[in-house]
């Protein structure tokens, strides 16, 4: 039996299977940019149901946000060692697994776009980056995290629309000082940021809603779409919660960049585990 796992930095889709059955699991979303290995393994501990798969799981297959270079990749390993000492372990990046389950083998764009964001051109055989993924202080153009601030800078500046002020006051906290310490002091202060994206998902036809959702999918495609020279020549596809919810709004923007939008998966798990299953790393 086989684990995978498809890790934002929200959440964690876990899929334990063979040829006969499958079991579906849920944690938090861990990401080694942000959180040290005794964090990570302890919260994998919370779901005592996919712990006590251990001695059956012979690999795990780790894919996640932030896991794109050797020593984070080892915190991820180290913590999911605790809980399946006898399985072979694979940490790779959560691009890795966007490339499987939307160009299923055929040259395309693949995109996150979820808490943060990313991009990858996969030319049918392999994988090319041109920008480095900044994270969540300084990018993830068009993620979560990214309209979060944007909303909570729009609060603290006294910019937000009357309807989408009602909305926050009655859903957040108000208070500025208590707001600013938990910015800085927050566990995971990219998932606190990202939290008020679902703003604009009440207010999705608002004015300003709809410019600050055009600005933000403008951004990513001008930094992570259009640096591939074939950005214009092959589909470019989507997995993550603010594109599949906005996934009108991203279509008219690609378009604008004169780009033919491809597949939209919300979660790529199940194609991941029967890849796996079937073309083990």
């Amino acid at each position: 039996m086989i684990l995978v796992a498809d890790s934002g930095s929200t959440k964690t889709d876990w899929l334990a299977l063979d040829k006969q059955q499958q079991f579906s699991f849920s944690t938090i979303g861990f990401n080694p940019m942000i959180h040290a290995e005794a964090f990570i393994s302890e919260h994998i501990g919370y779901n005592e149901a996919l712990t006590q798969m251990g001695e059956k799981i012979e690999a795990v297959y780790f894919f996640g946000a932030g896991c794109s270079h050797p020593e984070r990749n080892l915190k991820v390993e180290n913590a999911l060692r605790v809980h399946f000492p006898l399985s072979q372990i694979h940490v790779r990046h959560d691009l890795d697994a966007a490339v499987i389950a939307l160009c299923q083998g055929k040259p395309g764009i693949a995109c996150i776009i979820g808490t943060g964001s990313n991009s990858v051109y996969f030319d049918g055989e392999k994988h090319h980056k041109k920008v480095l993924s900044l994270g969540y202080v300084l990018g993830d153009e068009a993620g979560g995290v990214y309209f979060g601030k944007q909303l909570l800078k729009d609060y603290f500046y006294h910019q937000l629309p009357e309807v989408l002020l009602h909305s926050w006051k009655e859903r957040f906290e108000s208070d500025e000082e208590v707001l600013l310490k938990r910015v800085y002091n927050e566990e995971s202060p990219n998932r606190f940021l990202a939290s008020f994206a679902v703003l604009l998902s009440e207010h999705r036809s608002h004015a300003y809603t709809q410019q600050l959702l055009k600005e933000g999918f403008a951004a990513f495609f001008a930094v992570h779409v259009a640096c591939f020279e074939r950005h214009k020549d092959v589909p470019v596809h989507f997995v993550g919660s603010i594109a599949i919810n906005f996934r009108e709004e991203l279509a008219s923007v690609a378009s604008a960049f004169g780009c033919t939008v491809g597949r939209f998966v919300q979660k790529p798990i199940q194609e991941l585990g029967h890849y796996l299953l079937q073309n083990p790393l």
